[in-house]
């Protein structure tokens, strides 16, 4: 399912660079399977405690006010508010990719050399200064 097919999504900003959307999911509910094709930077609106999910991979989620998280896109995925409280977030999905996994530090643009890998119990890792 397209991101914009979903109720718990709305619309903020759609241009050729970015499409961003203010997500609202219920406490302790799920959204359907949704799906972003490009990578895409995740703010939480209030401390959040949800999960994503999707073929096989679990990632919990605990952030505070104002965190920000980027995820990479081209998965189908469930968001689960594991929370009583409302879950509130937004979402930015960079038509352009961010490339996560290829970091680049400061306003030089110089490679990162922080980046960590491995593999737990939930599938592989990997973890990098974006900015």
């Amino acid at each position: 399912m397209e991101t914009k097919s979903d109720h718990c999504f709305r619309s903020v900003l759609e241009n050729d660079r970015v499409r961003v959307f203010k997500v609202e999911v219920p406490g302790l509910q799920s959204i359907s399977v949704n799906y972003h094709r490009h990578d895409y930077l995740v703010v939480s609106l209030g401390k959040s405690n949800f999960e994503i999910a999707g073929s096989g991979i679990r990632y919990p989620m605990q952030m505070d006010d104002g965190e920000m998280q980027v995820i990479k896109g081209g998965a189908s995925h469930r968001i689960t508010n594991l929370s009583d409280s409302p879950l509130q977030l937004v979402e930015m999905e960079v038509m352009h990719e961010i490339h996560p996994e290829r970091p680049v530090c400061g306003l030089g643009g110089r490679a990162c050399s922080d980046g960590i890998f491995g593999r737990n119990e939930d599938g592989s890792y990997s973890q990098s200064t974006l900015f």
